[in-house]
């Protein structure tokens, strides 16, 4: 017999919520809602202009497993190049951001506690299920570290440079 409280989540290839997002897609597979607060997954396709600003997650640890093409991690000021199949984990409270690689990173961003999924359904608009969306310009700064505030966010800086 089961002990199970809530049924198993599938989530198929490209059914995911689709957002653009720094001129990035992040396609949220599972949140808080999905897990039982346990945390979020989200597929994220990144170009090499689509660096967040420095941050740190005052409640949530934010981890990174590149899938393709590569990223530097920048955490409290360290810089740490992966590769697939490479993952970085940063713990609730560390500054942090990523870099793209030349030719981008599409990776798999987990945050556990779950809740990030609603920081980027709030901040990214709808978009296709694949690929990267249309580039558009940066976001306000100050309406960008408000919106993050929010959701327990600190931006602390511009993004890292290339």
């Amino acid at each position: 017999m089961s002990t199970a409280t809530r049924p198993a989540l599938v989530v198929r290839a490209g059914q995911g919520d689709n957002r653009a997002l720094l001129s990035s897609r992040y396609s949220v597979l599972a949140g808080a809602e999905d897990t039982g607060g346990a945390l979020c997954v989200i597929e994220m396709e990144a170009p090499p202009a689509g660096a967040p600003p420095m941050h740190r997650h005052e409640a949530d640890g934010e981890g990174f497993l590149v899938l393709a093409g590569g990223m530097d991690v920048v955490v409290e000021g360290e810089v740490t190049p992966l590769g697939p199949g490479d993952f970085a984990w940063v713990p609730p409270g560390l500054v942090h951001s990523f870099v793209p690689a030349a030719g981008g990173v599409r990776a798999l961003v987990l945050t556990a506690p779950g809740g990030f999924e609603r920081f980027v359904r709030a901040a990214g608009a709808p978009t296709a299920a694949t690929g990267l969306p249309e580039p558009t310009p940066p976001p306000d700064p100050a309406a960008m570290a408000a919106l993050a505030a929010e959701h327990g966010i600190a931006v602390v800086g511009p993004p890292p440079a290339a």
